[in-house]
């Protein structure tokens, strides 16, 4: 009497119960007449070397572009603090005449300005900031770092 084997080959009948087809060790799988090698495990295929990154065509062309991306987007991020600043200063100055035209204490001396100098400095440290996100950007994009790309 021949053993049967199950539809996906793990398994074989002997008579009286299912059977496993691998050998202790995991390597052989016996398919009815033979122990025939198993392919790698998932772990050794986990493992193996990947294949390196190739560029393409498209390579250069698009590190351009993100490059490109990158300092339009830095020059627009330097230029912040000079045209926003005389925006907020008119902020503060309406936010404080609107407070004393509606009766509440006048705020102390110098507060405005005080706050106008908090705002330019809170602009550009962000503006610097920024401008050192765009500058990795800008250095990735030339030196293809890949994680840059996947950033």
């Amino acid at each position: 009497m021949s053993s049967r084997l199950s539809p996906d080959g793990l398994y074989r009948w002997d008579g009286h119960a299912w059977v496993s087809t691998l050998s202790p060790d995991g390597r052989y799988r016996w398919d009815g007449a033979a122990w025939v090698p198993v392919g790698p495990s998932r772990m050794e295929s986990a493992n193996a070397a990947r294949p390196a990154r190739q560029p393409t065509a498209w390579t250069r062309p698009l590190q351009y572009a993100v490059g490109a991306w990158a300092a339009v987007a830095a020059v627009y991020t330097g230029t912040i603090p000079f045209w926003m600043a005389g925006t907020m200063t008119q902020a503060i100055n309406q936010s404080i005449q609107r407070r004393q035209s509606t009766g509440f204490a006048t705020p102390p001396p110098g507060f405005a300005d005080t706050m106008t100098s908090m705002l330019n400095v809170t602009l550009w440290v962000a503006a610097l900031f920024g401008l050192a996100i765009y500058a990795v950007a800008i250095a990735g994009a030339i030196w293809r770092w890949n994680w840059v790309y996947y950033a």
